[in-house]
Formats: C-alpha cells, structure tokens, sequence
C-alpha cells in the first residue's frame, strides 16, 4: 500500500508539471491570437473609416483586393453589434453540441488531426495513458482492469474507445501491442 501510494503522489506531481507545461505551450500563440484579432478589428473599425474618404475623392477605379477590404470594413462597420451576438451564439450553440457523444467524438478526432493542437493532445494523452497504466500495473491490476481504468482517466473519446478496444481484444487472448499497432495515427510504434 505505501509504494502505491508512493507511485500515486509522484503520478499527481507529474501530471501537474505536465499540465502547466501545456498551459505554458499554449498562452504565447493564445497571445498572439488576440494581439491580431485586436490590431484588425481596431484598423477594420477605426483607421479605415477615416482613410474611406480619401479614395471616394479619387475617383479611380481600385483594385479588387482594396474594394474587398473596403467592403469587408463597411460590412464590420454596419453589422459589429450582429456579429458579436452571432459569435456568442454559435460558441453556445457549439458547447451545446459538444454534449452530444457522436459530435465530440468527430472533434476529438479533428483535434488529433489539427498540426499544431494534435500533437500536443496526442503527446498528453498518451503521456497520462502510460502513466496510469504503469502505476495500475505496478500495483498487481490485471491488465484488462488496468486499461479500462486508463481509458476512464483520458478526455480525449477517441482514445478511450481505443483502449477499451484493445481491453476487449486482450480479454479474446489478443496481445497487447497487436492492438495498439492498428491504431498508427494515436499509438506512435514506440508505445
């Protein structure tokens, strides 16, 4: 009991010094994100009203790029206060369809696709799966205990029906890794 206690409370440290390495990873391009946000939105809804005028004297004919983002700019203008409470209401309507399985499990797939984000997703996903199945298998659970317990202990649906999967199959005899290698694009072969 005391050693897998041990194993527990250095699990507990390590996933937290994972997390904050993640949180970490993600606050500069989360920075950046609302920094250029912020830089269009005020050129789109202050700068470019002003500068509007000045091309309406000329009388020229302009390009194509520039009427599309005078347009774009008249379009912010009008319509700001819509567009906000259209954000808000598909982010809500978003949470909601979150709720329903089949949907998150279609995000949670996306996400593991997405080059930046899937990477990171499948590295914590993985980083927590093994761990977990360390400490329960240091601990005498059987294995096919062990990975139902670890399928419990991931957010991400995808791997959790992965690793009930793979439970399923050991339960038939199966080895191990034989169900792991079908799934390449989440279990990396060093797994």
């Amino acid at each position: 009991l005391s050693e897998n206690i041990g194993f527990l409370s250095q699990e507990l440290k390590d996933s937290q010094k994972l997390k904050a390495k993640i949180h970490s990873a993600l606050v500069y391009p989360s920075i950046i994100l609302v920094a250029t946000v912020g830089v269009i939105g005020s050129l789109v809804l202050f700068v470019l009203p002003r500068i509007l005028p000045i091309f309406d004297t000329l009388g020229a004919e302009l390009p194509l790029p520039t009427r599309m983002l005078i347009a774009s700019a008249n379009f912010l203008k009008d319509y700001f206060l819509f567009i906000i409470a259209g954000a808000i209401v598909a982010f809500i309507i978003w949470l909601l369809l979150l709720k329903i399985r089949a949907i998150k499990y279609f995000f949670h797939r996306l996400l593991l696709a997405l080059p930046f984000a899937g990477s990171i997703s499948k590295r914590y996903n993985m980083a927590s799966i093994t761990r977990t199945l360390g400490i329960l298998l240091r601990s005498g659970v059987k294995i096919v205990e062990a990975l139902i317990s670890a399928s419990q202990i991931s957010d991400n649906l995808v791997y959790r029906k992965a690793l009930l999967g793979a439970a399923e199959n050991v339960k038939k005899g199966e080895a191990l890794f034989s169900s792991l290698e079908e799934r390449p694009k989440i279990f990396p072969p060093t797994i």
